[in-house]
């Protein structure tokens, strides 16, 4: 695939039952996220927009066909990716995909567990095991990793 001419970027689609945004790898039937506890407006939609099925696909096609012509470094986003193996398919150097990532679990620390809007208390011992788990992740790979305690800003 090269260049962004609407039938390879999924900017229009012809098929009506595409039910994939090739964009981003992800559903475009705008569904309603899961009702998983009613007393809440907000529901967890991540189901359908984090790690899509073609999302691998797409940023390799994005590191070879623009970003390789300048030697750059990209950092990618991966909140609801919490298994260190998932992460590293986005970040090992020999599958030219991201040269790394921001990991969420520091950001959401101190979240409620019911809700996510809901203060929980937390220790430093939990802090810092989030923090050795991001930065041991990569031992022994190929792969980056970063460093950061908020996202955006405050």
């Amino acid at each position: 695939m090269s260049g962004l001419s609407s039938e390879s970027s999924g900017y229009q689609h012809s098929n009506p039952s595409h039910h994939l945004d090739r964009r981003y790898s992800k559903g475009v039937e705008f569904k309603d996220a899961p009702i998983v506890d009613p007393r809440f407006y907000e529901q967890p939609a991540w189901v359908y927009y984090a790690n899509g099925p073609r999302m691998h696909e797409f940023l390799r096609e994005m590191n070879e066909e623009v970003l390789n012509k300048y030697n750059a470094v990209t950092v990618g986003e991966l909140p609801h990716t919490p298994d260190p193996n998932k992460v590293l398919q986005y970040v090992g150097a020999g599958d030219k995909q991201l040269s790394m990532v921001f990991q969420f679990d520091i950001v959401d620390l101190g979240q409620g567990k019911e809700h996510k809007y809901h203060f929980e208390e937390w220790k430093l011992p939990e802090f810092k095991a989030i923090v050795a788990k991001w930065q041991q992740f990569i031992e022994g790979t190929d792969g980056w990793t970063t460093v950061f305690c908020e996202n955006h800003g405050a």
